[in-house]
């Protein structure tokens, strides 16, 4: 979420009383049709440290182009949100999760969610499992909402590693943090391991190396952008294009398969953002909406009159959600719409979540990071 946002949210919230849905209905609504794009068995035991140990030299992908793959278009997801244990629906339901919800994230099988204490849950079939664990901190997970894989560092061990769930399998892959011959540790390595995300079987994240790609299914690693440092991240990815965030550069987001070979988005300020799932739009996080067509470069008015919206995910191919306030202030009553793309057209679905003020430290959006 937005830097601004994280500042405003600072004081803990009273949880609100809803009606018990029925969450299998809730995941199913959202997973059906195209949402598992590749049935994936990830590789290996538990370690793959020999995976990892090897870099492919060559960039990901060739020419350099943004244009999109079509894909058929999912069914609109439902949109949902946690306080404090509580999964809600925009259709009034709840379901009590069993653990306080810091972040969230969710697959086409379920979701996953980190607690308080960075335990890492899994949320299938009315049920929540132990994965893993993660930074307490900053409990950080990615996704990929059309197949069944999540992602998360852990870094209880002396070297961080990198870890990716496969709901549908309940299988666990663990990937330790490359170094080269000499680092032993993260402290020798120069750049800090992140998680950036996963799509269609590739996992993205950054090492002393720079920015790779993983496949997941056979371990092959390129690396994308080998001057990935401080300032350089990557936003999102979906259907082969790369969102590089830049807060050093004129452009400050650049979409396409390589930095040197993509469309500059001179508006798109936020370090996240989220691709449309056909990788038309994209949506970068700020405190004022700002969403993009990927192919020109050219940003979509929405009809939007909050002083303050980000939008954070994408429940179709055309279907925005967005946070929005009527003020950027502590006591600004937050609400969530739906913003259609590019047509514009937005709609205030839950009207009043509650002041900033109170859902502080107790709110979650299916983003992968706390709000405050």
């Amino acid at each position: 979420m937005t830097e601004k946002l994280k500042q405003l949210m600072h004081e803990r919230a009273e949880s609100v009383d809803f009606a018990t849905p029925d969450l299998d209905a809730m995941t199913r609504s959202g997973d059906r049709t195209v949402r598992r794009r590749r049935g994936l068995a990830l590789v290996g035991g538990v370690a793959a440290t020999t995976v990892l140990g090897v870099v492919a030299a060559t960039q990901l992908g060739g020419g350099g182009t943004t244009t999109p793959v079509a894909v058929e278009s999912p069914e609109t997801a439902p949109l949902v949100w946690a306080t404090g244990s509580t999964l809600h629906s925009a259709d009034g339901g709840a379901t009590n999760l069993g653990h306080e919800v810091r972040s969230l994230v969710r697959t086409s099988s379920g979701y996953v969610f980190a607690d308080r204490d960075g335990t890492v849950w899994s949320w299938t079939d009315g049920e929540a499992t132990d994965v893993g664990r993660t930074d307490a901190r900053h409990p950080e997970l990615v996704s990929d909402d059309e197949d069944g894989l999540a992602g998360w560092v852990d870094d209880s061990g002396d070297r961080p590693a990198l870890v990716v769930l496969d709901q549908a399998t309940g299988s666990v892959q663990q990937y330790d943090q490359h170094t080269e011959p000499g680092q032993d540790t993260l402290a020798d390595a120069p750049n800090p391991v992140i998680f950036f995300g996963i799509d269609d079987g590739m996992a993205y994240w950054r090492d002393n190396r720079g920015a790779v790609a993983v496949d997941l299914g056979d371990g092959e690693t390129r690396v994308i952008d080998g001057e990935m440092s401080t300032g350089f991240g990557i936003g999102d990815a979906e259907n082969g294009l790369i969102a590089f965030t830049n807060l050093e550069g004129a452009a400050a987001t650049v979409v396409g398969t390589s930095r040197e070979a993509g469309v500059g988005l001179e508006e798109a300020w936020g370090t996240t953002g989220a691709f449309s799932p056909d990788g038309r739009w994209y949506s970068s996080e700020g405190d004022e909406q700002a969403v993009f067509d990927v192919t020109s470069g050219e940003r979509v008015t929405l009809d939007l009159t909050q002083k303050f919206a980000t939008g954070y995910e994408w429940l179709d191919a055309t279907t925005l959600a967005v946070l929005a306030a009527d003020r950027p202030r502590m006591d600004a009553t937050a609400q969530l719409l739906t913003c259609k793309v590019p047509a514009g057209t937005c709609e205030v679905v839950v009207a009043d979540l509650g002041t900033f003020e109170e859902l502080e430290g107790d709110f979650a959006l299916p983003v992968g990071e706390p709000t405050g």
